[in-house]
């Protein structure tokens, strides 16, 4: 979890699965509008502001 000012940021760590029903219900329940899900090689943005992109990504990302 990372915290922005006023913003939550959740972050799951998971090796091949992108769907995470607890990161969605932790966001609703904080009201943080995006979350991620850290994997191994996937890539998927999902509906309810969840983005699971690979490891190397968010790393290189999370740089800037």
């Amino acid at each position: 979890m990372i915290l922005t000012n006023p913003e939550l940021t959740p972050i799951e760590v998971k090796l091949s699965e992108t769907k995470s029903k607890s990161l969605e219900l932790f966001m609703r329940k904080f009201k943080a509008k995006k979350g991620y899900v850290v994997t191994s090689s996937q890539e998927v943005a999902q509906k309810s502001g969840v983005q699971a992109m690979p490891a190397y990504k968010y790393l290189l990302n999370a740089q800037k």
